[in-house]
């Protein structure tokens, strides 16, 4: 099971740091959104003025100072000129406010996007980039989560953080400042309450966090459950168990959905409190404005109080929106973690500096006493296992199930590295190769055929990316199975469905075998590469290796004795230890583990 990631934060900053351009560019619109809001609000003062000049004459029926002038002064009343003018800074105002608005949801969105695709990407190249051994012991259905739901979840996360949580700051700061334009004693006294708004959060926060966690980790069993089913899906219908299976997602699904709803029931009720004390906050405002006003106290007129109500109401967008923002980081936070989770699972050991290329096989592999265990576990899969490969040879592994065959493979492939001992290509130390060249020099025939989701042209086209449709073709016709490839709908671009479902499993070796030979490789690898075929399938099969093997150094892999031939020698493993080894009639004659294999059942 993956362990969460230490610094979620961390990380989440850390996917940001590279769009700090666009984030400055967010933070310059909010400043300039956050101003003309704040100025288009400040407006209602002379407004106000101008509306309660017009219900009575001057004092004294002069003239008077235009509206807006200073507190006590003589109310002329305003002239159209002057409404027009306030509607025009009004109108202004708006302008620049609308144009702020979709410069900084554009950028923000990009920054978004962009901190997604990275996490997305680095993800995936850091599972393409782990050990085999972590992919065997990591669910596939928990890894697909964390790159997908996860990811999305975390998208609250780097939106909150890296936009809006600048964007509502700067308008409180600038709401804040014209509050004190307004009224220096009505802003204390309002801005003193504002602390009280983060109690719920406070409050309700962590269980949030918390049960955001859970509802993820729950969302995570219910993806791996329906990746089981649908890959097991054959076996499902074979044995009459959809009821089954049915009533246990369903199960996963209650618990998903009981998880899902605590979060919604502590976010609400972080919400609704957090309306309850701003509401109560701005009524309790507005009375002790009225109270003040009408004592004439701190020097409050009528048209300072609207003025002042009118920024104060703008107030509530970015305290509303900072409430939020800390709810949905909350919220979203464990999804982070869970996706981030993902970068702290050991990748491959790299390859030493100055790894060289890795040249044609010329001599020979040679193992000396190489023993490997796989982690976690106490039993070594391989035991001071010492076999020579000459260059051009075909060599039989056999043995019972988890004798090491397989394993010694994966250490041919340096999929893994043995803790003691060494595998040698012509003598050289596969560590002291480049991993990517060595690979370039091998292929791989395994009992269980994959194929891609794709045209039949690209799975062949696997073993050497640039090669051209004639050697495509060619590879086909030398692996059988190009007649099988002409009769199909499309040919050589038919898409062959999920894991090769459109063609017979025969079929789908013979393509893996048609990709092997496009690879022209030095050291060909097979690993029960007929075991699941029929007969008829399996001459085939066997006849297009024959032609593949040819001149080429071969590790044939097998559990059934009778599908090996034309082997140099045999080795035989038991327990993860060479128990014998020899020419296959040799090892007849002698009647020991060999012989028993080829007698045996298969």
């Amino acid at each position: 099971m993956i362990a969460p990631h230490a610094s979620p934060l961390r990380a989440l900053l850390g996917l940001l740091r590279p769009e700090g351009r666009r984030l400055a560019v967010v933070a310059a619109a909010s400043a300039v959104y956050g101003w003309a809001y704040t100025e288009r609000a400040l407006l209602g003062r002379p407004l106000a003025r101008a509306v309660f000049s017009h219900a009575g004459p001057a004092p004294g029926g002069g003239p008077g100072p235009i509206p807006g002038g200073g507190p006590g002064a003589p109310a002329a009343p305003a002239t159209a000129d002057e409404f027009l003018r306030l509607g025009a800074l009004f109108a202004a105002f708006t302008g620049l406010v609308a144009a702020m608005a979709i410069l900084r949801d554009f950028a923000q969105r990009r920054v978004i996007l962009r901190a997604l695709l990275r996490l997305r990407l680095r993800i995936a190249e850091h599972l393409l980039g782990t050990p085999l051994a972590v992919h065997s012991r990591e669910r596939v259905g928990d890894l697909v989560a964390r790159v997908t739901t996860d990811i999305r979840a975390s998208e609250d996360a780097v939106k909150v953080v890296g936009s809006e949580a600048i964007e509502h700051a700067v308008l409180f700061a600038f709401l804040a400042a014209g509050l004190f334009r307004a009224s220096p004693p009505l802003a204390l006294l309002t801005l003193l309450a504002v602390p009280a708004i983060a109690a719920p959060l406070l409050l309700f926060g962590p269980r949030v966090k918390r049960r955001s966690a859970r509802s993820l980790g729950a969302l995570a069993d219910l993806t791996e459950r329906l990746q089981q089913v649908l890959s097991g899906i054959k076996v499902v219908k074979c044995f009459h168990s959809e009821d089954r299976e049915e009533a246990r997602y369903a199960s996963a699904s209650e618990e998903q959905y009981r998880r899902s709803l605590k979060v919604a029931r502590s976010r609400a009720a972080a919400h609704g409190l957090m309306e309850l004390v701003v509401n109560a906050g701005a009524a309790g405002g507005l009375v002790l404005a009225a109270a003040l006003l009408a004592r004439g106290a701190l020097g409050l007129d009528p048209e300072t109080v609207v003025g002042f109500a009118a920024v104060a109401a703008g107030l509530y967008t970015p305290i509303r929106g900072l409430s939020r923002v800390a709810g949905a980081y909350q919220e979203s936070l464990p999804a982070v973690g869970r996706a981030c989770a993902v970068l702290d699972l050991p990748p491959e050991s790299p390859d030493p500096p100055g790894a060289g290329p890795c040249p044609p096989l010329a001599r020979g592999i040679v193992l000396r006493a190489v023993t490997f265990a796989y982690p976690g576990t106490d039993r070594p899969a391989l035991r001071d296992v010492t076999i020579e490969i000459p260059a051009g040879g075909v060599v039989g592994i056999v043995g019972e199930s988890g004798a090491g065959k397989s394993t010694l493979l994966d250490l041919l492939l340096r999929l893994a590295d043995p803790a003691e001992g060494v595998v040698e290509w012509d003598g050289a130390d596969l560590r002291t190769l480049s991993r990517r060249a060595l690979r370039g020099r091998v292929a791989l025939v395994a009992q269980d055929p994959f194929l891609f989701h794709a045209s039949v042209a690209e799975n062949i086209r696997l073993g050497r990316p640039g090669a051209s449709d004639e050697d495509v073709v060619a590879a086909a016709r030398a692996a059988d199975v190009h007649e099988v490839v002409a009769g199909l709908p499309e040919g050589y671009a038919t898409v062959v469905g999920e894991r090769g479902s459109r063609l017979s499993g025969g079929e789908r070796q013979r393509v893996t075998i048609a990709r092997a030979l496009l690879r022209d490789p030095s050291l060909l690898l097979l690993d029960e590469a007929t075991a699941a075929l029929d007969a008829d399938s399996e001459r085939r099969v066997l006849e297009a290796l024959r032609r593949l093997r040819a001149g080429r150094t071969t590790v044939w892999v097998a559990h059934r004795v009778r599908s090996l031939e034309g082997c140099d020698e045999i080795v035989v493993l038991e327990g993860g230890r060479v128990a014998e080894r020899g020419r296959p009639e040799d090892l007849l004659r002698r009647g020991g583990a060999f012989a028993r294999l080829a007698g045996g059942p298969g």
